[in-house]
């Protein structure tokens, strides 16, 4: 008797859900069995002191104390690596509060510099090199051929340009080059530009290519501070050791690079010299993508905050005026 289609498709479908069944129940018990074996393999596993499930099932006693034992140290170790972070960051913040303390100082002087005539400043600036152990002598304020002062120390002659700027009017190359052409018409040594203001990148370029010392707002405020020291609060500045928390005191009038904190940790000044960087200027926004500070500078558009790490770093700001946030 021949079969219908719809009965035909009956019996397969049938016959579909029947393997389907089967193969369920198949995997089970596989599944069971490999279970059963698995910790039938956990009772008799033996541990490394030759007891049956002795770490496996905790039997051994041994075990039993090296696992406490790990999980301790385990526990000691997070609270350690906790402690640490918490004491690096404090000593971030503290480095943060130092910079900004000492810019703060540092700003102030140099507003106070601003309040001068040309001849005043340039004056104190004399004075300040004087009391860095140099011989000086002031030129005329008119037809100064290009220095305003001459410095003298073991036999070599410095000419140096200053300019009492406002902080947004940064130096040029042309008054670069003008004073490079002074340095080796009248045969000096070398140079330095002092301004209270900052360089533009193509002066900074021309200066670096001809051995010009650049003398800029925050550095001349560091010279000034070591030749005109206004107190030890003034002079000190203090880092925290980021492995154990103590705090070791740099004199920033005799610099070293390095000290060691009490528990023999070394630690490296980077706030030394005339090399003093500033990243809590006030007025001065930090840029987004590298951290450091940023620079004023001047496009076809107006000015805008730039990297300092220009080209490394591209990062900008719209410059909003004497305050950025």
């Amino acid at each position: 008797m021949a079969l219908s289609d719809n009965a035909r498709f009956c019996l397969v479908l049938g016959g579909f859900w029947c393997f389907l069944i089967l193969l369920s129940a198949v995997r089970a018990v596989i599944s069971s069995g490999q279970a059963k074996f698995h910790e039938r393999k956990l009772d008799v596993e033996l541990c490394q002191h030759g007891i049956k499930g002795g770490k496996t099932r905790l039997r051994c006693e041994r075990c039993k104390q090296e696992e406490a034992e790990r999980l301790r140290q385990e526990q000691e170790n997070w609270e350690h690596a906790k402690k640490i972070k918490g004491i690096m960051a404090e000593a971030g913040r503290l480095r943060n509060e130092e910079l900004a303390r000492l810019t703060k100082l540092r700003t102030h002087k140099i507003d106070f510099l601003l309040n001068f005539t040309p001849g005043e400043f340039e004056g104190i600036v004399a004075k300040m090199y004087r009391q860095m152990g140099y011989s000086v002598k002031q030129t005329p304020m008119s037809n100064d051929f290009g220095r305003d002062l001459i410095l003298s120390r073991n036999g070599k002659t410095i000419f140096v340009e200053c300019k009492r700027y406002a902080r947004d009017k940064p130096i040029g190359r042309p008054a670069l080059q003008k004073f490079y052409a002074a340095i080796k018409t009248m045969k000096a040594d070398s140079g330095i530009f002092v301004t209270t203001s900052e360089f533009a990148a193509t002066a900074m370029k021309f200066a670096e290519e001809n051995s010009i010392e650049l003398i800029d707002g925050p550095k001349l405020a560091a010279l000034m501070m070591r030749a005109f020291p206004t107190g030890p609060d003034a002079q000190e500045y203090r880092l925290m050791c980021p492995e154990c928390g103590d705090v070791v005191v740099f004199d920033l009038k005799n610099t070293v690079d390095s000290k060691r904190c009490r528990n023999g940790h070394e630690l490296k000044n980077d706030l030394s010299g005339d090399d003093l960087s500033f990243k809590a200027l006030s007025d001065v926004p930090y840029c987004d993508k590298c951290g450091e500070a940023m620079r004023l500078r001047h496009g076809y558009r107006g000015k805008f905050w730039g990297c300092k790490n220009y080209p490394r770093c591209r990062g900008t700001k719209p410059y909003l005026g004497t305050r950025n946030k």
